[in-house]
Formats: C-alpha cells, sequence, structure tokens
C-alpha cells in the first residue's frame, strides 16, 4: 500500500513537471531508490540538516547557501556552483572534481544511470510533489 501511494505521488509529480525536465532515460521510481543510501548524512526536509545539509529545494539553489547549514568548506562557498543538472551530475560523478577542497568524504557515483535518476529525483523532490526516502519526515 505504501509503495503504491509512493507510486502515485511521483507520478503525480512527474506530470507536473514540463516533459524537457525530464531526461528520456532518468528515472524518478530508481532516484528515489539511489537516494536511500544518502539520509545516513543528508535530510530532504526543509531546515533539518544532518552531517551535510538538506536537500530539499536544491534545485536552482547555489551550492554553500543553505539557510542554517554552517560547516560548507570555503571552496565549496566560494565556487558554489548552481544545482541544476549538468551540475549535480559533475557533482555526483566527482565532488572533487567539480570542486577541488570540498569538505565531502564522498567519491563519486560512476554510473551514469544512477546518476541522472537520483538527478530526475532531486529535482522531482525540490519541485515538492515527490515524498523524501522512506525514513524522513
Amino acid at each position: 500500500m505504501l509503495r503504491q501511494s509512493c507510486r502515485n505521488a511521483i507520478t503525480t509529480a512527474m506530470a507536473t513537471l514540463p516533459l524537457s525536465a525530464l531526461g528520456a532515460e532518468d528515472d524518478i521510481m530508481r532516484g528515489a531508490q539511489a537516494a536511500r543510501p544518502r539520509i545516513a548524512c543528508h535530510s530532504f526536509a526543509p531546515g533539518r540538516h544532518m552531517t551535510g545539509p538538506s536537500l530539499a529545494h536544491v534545485w536552482g539553489r547555489k551550492a554553500g547557501t543553505a539557510d542554517g547549514f554552517t560547516r560548507y568548506s570555503d571552496a565549496l562557498r566560494r565556487l558554489g556552483p548552481v544545482w541544476d543538472r549538468k551540475n549535480l551530475d559533475a557533482w555526483l560523478k566527482n565532488p572533487a572534481a567539480l570542486v577541488p577542497g570540498n569538505a565531502m568524504g564522498f567519491p563519486g557515483i560512476a554510473d551514469t544511470r544512477t546518476r541522472g535518476d537520483l538527478v530526475a529525483y532531486l529535482q522531482a523532490i525540490s519541485a515538492g510533489g515527490v515524498s523524501a526516502p522512506e525514513g524522513q519526515v
């Protein structure tokens, strides 16, 4: 029942996004699954920061600017790209290559499809129509 509810919410959210916002190969449901390991360090709830900043409303936000999160590296604050499809994909692939000297202890995600799915999910969750991964409020 919960899984069907999640599917319905994601389907509704996808219907509200312009088609150009969704890559043909990207899948929000797979992205939701790829997001689950991130809840160890990141919240998807607005204003709820953990080791890393909340990822709520990350889409279109300048990196290093989440209100209330104070542990950004100087490098990320200085270079802070705007989180869009291109920059999120580059960050998820290799954070150190996009922002040398950043403080995130994450080597990256090599698989292009997984990154695309996760980026699609981050875009959908930022739009507010998709729920946070299970285990988060």
